[in-house]
């Protein structure tokens, strides 16, 4: 779990000048958490840049009693929240009660920046001919995004070639270090059927035609063509011409 500790032990502490506390990729989930002196509560608020308030009607909010990180007895409290808002610049605050009186702590700012979508994956699976499949992104596209297949190593090019059969997890890559994945499967080759072997019987006097019959490979799931378009599920062919 990601969490931003916050340190107040004065009961009077005056307001700083905001800054850029943390940056937060749109819908990702944040815990902030602050100690004070042993008694205090605490009421958290978060503004939009342009003042207005945001509900914290979902925020997952704890306050308790605990040791601060000098060891100290402190009062703490603790909001999760889930960053589904509009990207922009927001100010987090928490005021604080105690017996010196309430107290505006005004902790800095959280940008939250766009996230990525979920990747669209289109996969090419492999063939008798050629036995290794393909995975392309097809969106998101567009400059500043990378995308990998291993979770490590990115690149700019939204084709992974020469896979192997298995599941492959992509993720896309903003320049914020955004993240979002997908899964595809690249099935496993098909088996390429054996050299035939053949048996011909040839025109004679009174036949004036041959017969071609397929002795090997045989069994379910085979069909055999003469032309390369029809196939059959029988291994004879019959009336044949010379050719």
């Amino acid at each position: 779990m990601y969490i931003l500790l916050f340190l107040m032990i004065a009961a009077n502490v005056a307001a700083q000048e905001s800054y850029v506390i943390d940056i937060v990729c749109r819908g990702a989930e944040r815990t902030y958490r602050i100690d004070g002196e042993p008694g205090s509560t605490w009421i958290w608020k978060i503004e939009a840049a342009d003042g207005t308030v945001i509900d914290l009607t979902n925020a997952k909010i704890r306050d308790f009693e605990d040791f601060d990180i000098n060891g100290d007895p402190s009062s703490s409290s603790e909001i999760t929240i889930t960053w589904d808002v509009t990207h922009g610049t927001y100010n987090l605050s928490v005021e604080q009660t105690s017996t010196h009186g309430c107290v505006d702590h005004e902790l800095g700012e959280i940008e939250v920046v766009p996230a990525v979508e979920v990747p669209v994956l289109a996969a090419t699976q492999p063939t008798c001919e050629i036995q290794t499949g393909t995975i392309e992104v097809t969106s998101p596209l567009g400059a500043g995004l990378t995308y990998s297949i291993d979770g490590t190593t990115f690149q700019t090019g939204t084709t992974f070639a020469n896979l192997v059969p298995g599941v492959y997890t992509v993720t896309v890559k903003n320049t914020d270090g955004c993240t979002n994945t997908a899964d595809e499967t690249i099935d496993p080759a098909p088996v390429v059927p054996e050299v035939s072997v053949l048996a011909a019987t040839q025109p004679d006097c009174d036949i004036p035609t041959g017969t071609i019959e397929v002795t090997s490979p045989l069994g379910t799931g085979l069909t055999y063509s003469i032309d390369g378009t029809s196939f059959q599920t029988g291994t004879t062919f019959a009336n044949l011409v010379p050719g």
